[in-house]
């Protein structure tokens, strides 16, 4: 009985202690996620003339490291691999897209993209997420159709 009474009164000891491992090494992954996830704000928009160009297309990454792999994935057209967490490729001033870390924006490939209004004074994001492309194809629809019921032969 004396065996079975100690025994009991281990378990819950036991128990506590699996439990908060458990519960260490989820909080671990979880940080570790989280540590690789970006901040993005109007100030991570810097003028595009100043960042690496391929094709027409300016590319961004705070890691140096980083940066030239992205460049390289962009400029050899590299399939299968995604872009370093952090790239921002931007065509266009008032357009741009950055990388998130997986799970982010699952329904873009973790790709936030954001509309921008830029002037001397600075970038302001007026939009961002992993619907705003929607209204970017939204803009150019609605631009074209009007392109398209205009007379021929009027600018």
């Amino acid at each position: 009985m004396r065996r079975l009474i100690a025994f009991v009164s281990r378990l819950p000891c036991c128990l506590l202690k699996r439990g908060a491992l458990g519960i260490g090494l989820g909080f671990c992954m979880v940080w570790g996620v989280l540590a690789d996830d970006i901040v993005v704000s109007e100030q991570t928009f810097s003028c595009i003339l100043d960042w690496p160009r391929i094709r027409g297309t300016y590319i961004k990454n705070a890691d140096p490291e980083k940066l030239q792999a992205a460049m390289r994935i962009f400029r050899d057209n590299v399939s299968d691999i995604e872009y370093p967490v952090g790239t921002i490729l931007q065509l266009i001033p008032a357009e741009a897209m950055v990388k998130h870390p997986r799970g982010t924006f699952a329904k873009t490939n973790d790709w936030e993209f954001f509309a921008l209004d830029v002037s001397a004074a600075g970038t302001k994001i007026t939009d961002r997420g992993e619907n705003v492309l929607e209204v970017f194809d939204m803009d150019a629809s609605a631009a074209g159709s009007k392109m398209n019921d205009q007379p021929r032969g009027v600018t």
